[in-house]
């Protein structure tokens, strides 16, 4: 991964090992979309991921519908050997061949219909209209599952308050340990974590095989005793504050319909049911998702994620914040037509952060995301060398060269010829300093808060290209590689008020995607050009609202009520 031209950090980012057999005679797989054979027993594993390719994704990937299947028991190695078996190149086949005759089809039957008449009864009438129905682009239904305009809502912000009460907990009962992520708790009462990228392991698996290795990081001690991590307790906590159902009112939706670039269609959730589906335990923070299905049972339209717990972004002194992170995510985009292909950012988001000595809790305003972003010019210097990443990783000048004789070769000689056309050398070649990273960078001439002296930190592992630098003004921002998941471009820098790259509100500003960071140390390259300057607008109606249910629950106080009442619903 760090070899090829364009950088990329396995641990980010898609790729595909094949380690069931022979695996140092495996050839490279360097380009997206190219993976070793699904074959019977075979292990393909996803480093960004951290565990091999599952079963049923197996099958997904050889084009079978595996949630259509009437399936039992069968374990991970039937499954695997299922997607892998040879009846499944004719099940492939099938369906390919399917895809390919079935718009003639339907021009066929659009013929024939015109020459019999509009007859109903008419099977080709009926094939059509089947046909059309099942269309992969056709607009979902919106009409069924809304919310009765007459139906009694109460405000959803008030539960917001009570899980910021819960965000302390929701830290202590979260995963600490790579040997939690199983859903259980470590036995250790001893946890370390790093002050800049957050990462924690336990005391038993510190420097072993089974954690992480945290001599690059700058450690704290924390100390959590047993009692307070018991998530039977905390889950059910959670789950009594978690109403079933959210809603979110038409006025403000249609105010967020503001790019032209992508349309959102924003105001066509309004006033769907977003029930909850899943309560996920992850690093640091508890992950609540509710979802609005096309009839409350079919494909999801939209996706409304709460955060609970710690928050990737600091306060004035520098500190973590606790609380609760709201994101609302339409996939509207991706069904209905001008379609919409990749990465849904959030179109809106709300942040509760809890109190601590000094504040009480803290409620921000709805933000939406705003027409495209401003472009402008920054001056990034860079001083006190270091080593890159691709160093770090063991490369030489060997590489440097074998990337570039690469280029030359028959069969690369007209795509690098088309590329520097494109000004998209760096996709084919090392930059002629590739060797060398700052340090410390100063960032001059910033619209929007950004500029100051950002330095390294040592964290290693845990972040894209091990790529952090910190900015030493107040309010701390980070200088931050993002990760291209699917590899379809290069990785590209941002500056951001949050440690994780999957917080797209916090992005202030993101560099071209030529720019590598070996480039503040050249003169030349000090004027970095076209840099994208990014807010988020305030929303003032947004709303999220919650039906009041009609039923009421009601069971003895204590044990020791004799009332006879168990229990009792009106």
């Amino acid at each position: 991964a760090a070899r090829d031209a364009e950088l990329h950090d396995s641990s980010f980012a898609s790729f595909v090992w094949n380690i069931s057999q022979n695996a140092s005679r495996e050839r490279r797989s360097a380009t997206p979309g190219i993976s070793g054979c699904v074959t019977p027993g075979g292990a393909l594993f996803l480093p960004h991921l951290g565990r091999p390719l599952l079963g049923c994704e197996k099958l997904l990937l050889q084009g079978i519908p595996y949630f259509r299947l009437a399936l039992g028991t069968e374990t991970e190695v039937q499954l695997g050997d299922l997607a892998g078996n040879a009846m499944s190149l004719t099940v492939v086949g099938a369906t390919l061949l399917s895809v390919l005759t079935c718009k003639q089809l339907r021009e066929d039957a659009k013929k024939e219909a015109a020459k019999k008449g509009s007859s109903k009864s008419d099977p080709l009438v009926l094939a059509q209209k089947i046909l059309e129905s099942s269309c992969i682009d056709r607009e979902p239904d919106m009409t069924a599952g809304k919310a009765d305009r007459a139906q009694h809502l109460t405000d959803g912000l008030d539960f917001i308050e009570e899980l910021v009460e819960l965000s302390e907990e929701a830290i202590k009962a979260s995963v600490w340990c790579t040997c939690e992520t199983s859903g259980q708790n470590s036995p250790s009462e001893m946890f370390f974590q790093c002050q800049h990228c957050k990462v924690s392991c336990c005391q038993d698996c510190c420097n072993s095989t089974a954690g992480i290795s945290l001599q690059s990081h700058a450690i704290v001690e924390k100390p959590i005793s047993k009692k307070s991590r018991d998530l039977g307790a905390f889950d059910a906590k959670l789950r009594n504050v978690l109403p079933p159902t959210l809603l979110f009112n038409g006025e403000s939706l249609s105010d967020l319909e503001q790019s032209k670039e992508i349309s959102h269609n924003a105001s066509k959730l309004a006033n769907l049911h977003f029930n909850l589906h899943q309560i996920a335990r992850e690093r640091g923070a508890w992950k609540i998702v509710y979802l609005a299905r096309e009839g409350q049972i079919g494909e999801a339209l939209a996706e409304c994620s709460i955060c609970v717990g710690r928050l990737p972004t600091q306060d004035d002194e520098g500190k973590s914040e606790t609380g609760v992170n709201l994101e609302l995510r339409s996939f509207l985009p991706a069904r209905v037509a001008p379609l919409v292909y990749g990465h849904l950012d959030p179109i809106a988001v709300f942040k509760c952060t809890g109190k601590n000595e000094s504040t009480q809790v803290r409620k921000q305003k709805w933000l939406g995301a705003v027409e495209g972003a401003t472009k402008g010019s920054l001056q990034v210097i860079g001083s006190d060398e270091g080593p890159s990443f691709r160093v770090e990783a063991g490369l030489t000048d060997v590489a440097a060269a074998g990337v570039k004789s690469g280029s030359t070769k028959n069969h690369n000689r007209k795509k690098f010829q088309k590329a520097k056309e494109a000004g998209e050398t760096r996709r084919w070649l090392y930059a002629e300093n590739w060797d060398k990273w700052p340090k410390t960078i100063k960032i001059e001439g910033g619209s929007n808060g950004v500029d100051g002296t950002y330095c390294r930190t040592a964290c290693r592992q845990t972040i894209n290209q091990g790529a952090v630098w910190v900015r030493q003004e107040k309010p701390s921002m980070f200088l931050l590689m993002k990760p291209e998941v699917s590899r379809i471009g290069p990785d590209y820098a941002i500056i951001s008020k949050s440690t994780s790259h999957d917080d797209p509100s916090s992005i202030m500003a993101t560099f071209p995607i030529e720019w590598q960071p070996c480039d503040a140390l050249l003169e030349k390259n000090h004027h970095v050009k076209q840099v994208a300057f990014h807010t988020w607008d305030i929303v003032e109606d947004m709303a999220c609202l919650i039906p009041k249910s009609a039923v009421a629950v009601s069971a003895p106080r204590t044990l020791d009520d004799q009332s006879g009442l168990l229990l009792k619903i009106d």
